[in-house]
């Protein structure tokens, strides 16, 4: 089962940072949402059946991942487990590159069908094209383990066919990291799906489930 979700700009070297946010393009139900910026791919790179391969040429990005890791994975208030910061991080820092295996959108539903049984769904992974979606539960790095607020500190950004968790703001030590997943999904976000995909974050402005609001996405 594919999830609807509109056409959203990704990052390039050549266009200015300060775009407004948006979400992906086409992911399975259970695919996370991302800032998409990123000139059409080069004619060696076109799109085909199987997943999308990332860019390996790292002078491509606008920026690199912060080193040595920036924050630690131990037990959170929201759900699970949860990154946090070691030190202070300022604002516009590139934290992690979310990786793990690629496959298809068919593939991943296929891993990991809609629950059936009224259950809370979780899963990691994580869209990056109509044709490719990372599960980090396979070969992932420990930005798998960011969880969702609505009042984000983080967001998501593609580049290059790769996605990557940059600083919205400055964070304070020990802060855990965080940034909106807005899950879209075919099927209508009322009340029944909307619990399977429930939101613990405690922000004044909890939406209550880390589904989108459909509204904002027509047009």
């Amino acid at each position: 089962m594919l999830v609807e979700s509109p056409e959203a700009p990704r990052r390039s070297r050549t266009k200015k940072l300060d775009e407004k946010k948006g979400s992906r393009t086409k992911s399975v139900s259970k695919s996370k949402s991302a800032k998409k910026r990123k000139p059409a791919p080069p004619a060696a790179r076109k799109r085909r059946r199987g997943p999308t391969p990332p860019g390996t040429d790292d002078s491509e990005l606008t920026q690199q991942v912060l080193t040595p890791r920036a924050f630690v994975i131990r037990k959170s208030s929201i759900a699970g487990r949860g990154a946090f910061a070691k030190r202070a991080i300022d604002k516009g820092v590139r934290v992690a590159e979310y990786t793990g295996v690629r496959m298809t959108p068919d593939e991943a539903d296929d891993m990991y069908p809609f629950p059936e049984d009224g259950k809370p769904h979780h899963t990691f992974l994580f869209n990056v094209d109509d044709n490719t979606v990372i599960d980090g539960s396979r070969e992932g790095d420990p930005s798998r383990f960011i969880n969702h607020s609505c009042d984000p500190n983080c967001e998501t950004v593609i580049e290059e066919d790769r996605v990557f968790v940059d600083t919205i703001r400055k964070i304070a030590a020990d802060e855990e990291l965080v940034y909106d997943y807005q899950f879209v999904l075919e099927e209508p976000h009322n009340a029944a799906n909307r619990k399977l995909y429930p939101c613990y974050c405690g922000a004044k402005k909890c939406r209550g489930t880390i589904l989108a609001d459909k509204r904002k996405f027509k047009g």
